[in-house]
């Protein structure tokens, strides 16, 4: 509802770096795509968690689809991670270790997100590279 509601106000103002129109279509266009997987995968993200419920009223994503994949997610989360901790704790490697395998766990996620990040620079930095010259 937040980005719904204020998403519209925020990015129809004048462009700049933060606030660009363009951001709003592309976010539309990302949620009709990719929406109901976005909103179940960034369960498991722990920033995206934060972010993607605004981004998805942005791009005007349907409230009744939102809370849908957000149900579905909260409950593939919830059950998944306490299952996964049963399980995983019952390996004497794993328990022995089990900080490690944390770590491990909240880190795999986020490469993928990093690998689109770094390439996203570089495309930046490319472009910026070939303007100055």
């Amino acid at each position: 509802m937040i980005g719904r509601k204020l998403g519209p106000k925020i990015f129809s103002r004048k462009k700049s770096r933060l606030f660009n129109p363009e951001n709003v279509e592309r976010t539309h266009a990302f949620f009709e795509k990719h929406g109901p997987k976005a909103i179940i995968i960034a369960r498991f993200l722990p920033v995206f968690r934060a972010f993607v419920p605004a981004a998805a009223g942005v791009g005007k994503m349907s409230y009744r689809h939102f809370v849908t994949y957000n149900a579905i997610g909260a409950l593939l989360w919830g059950v998944g991670v306490t299952l996964l901790g049963f399980f995983l704790g019952q390996i004497p490697f794993v328990r022995d270790y089990s900080e490690v395998f944390i770590i491990v766990l909240v880190l795999i996620p986020g490469v993928p997100i990093l690998i689109e990040l770094w390439r996203a620079f570089r495309s930046w930095r490319a472009k910026r590279v070939t303007a100055a010259e």
